[in-house]
């Protein structure tokens, strides 16, 4: 590999591995909220703030914040496997002699489609994580209030 190249492994290993330690090895997802159920008490924390609720009297509610928050996880995981992905396209991108398809494909048409799957996915995946979000807060306020 040419020795202005290996910007481009090190970008990478640095990026995913930062990605992968926060989302494996912290739990990191893009909503902040967790909960737990215990002795049919719910404790929910969002935003750095923790109440409790009755789990008995509120379960409807516990599942829908329990599958969202499970969407929310699939989802995260699902960026992270693209990111993984689209990444080395990006940045070879950057280097256009030593672009994957340089003999098929012009460079022109190359950033297109590479820019173009960036910008839908990225669509998809915003609107996907502010459409959970939004479930979320839903659940969230109405336990809110109850508490």
């Amino acid at each position: 590999m040419n020795k202005k190249l290996l910007w481009i492994p090190a970008v990478y290993a640095l990026i995913m591995g930062i990605l992968l330690v926060a989302t494996i090895g912290f739990s990191y997802t893009p909503i902040p909220y967790d909960h737990t159920i215990e002795d049919n008490t719910w404790t929910v924390t969002y935003k750095g703030e923790t109440w409790e609720v009755s789990a008995e009297e509120h379960v409807n509610q516990a599942l829908q914040a329990s599958l969202a928050n499970n969407r929310e996880h699939d989802q995260w995981n699902q960026d992270i496997v693209l990111i993984g992905a689209l990444l080395p396209f990006v940045l070879f991108a950057l280097h256009k002699e030593h672009r994957p398809f340089r003999n098929k494909v012009p460079y022109g048409a190359y950033i297109g489609f590479t820019l173009g799957l960036v910008v839908l996915y990225g669509i998809f995946s915003i609107s996907t994580h502010m459409d959970i979000h939004a479930e979320l807060k839903e659940t969230i306020d109405y336990l809110w209030e109850v508490s």
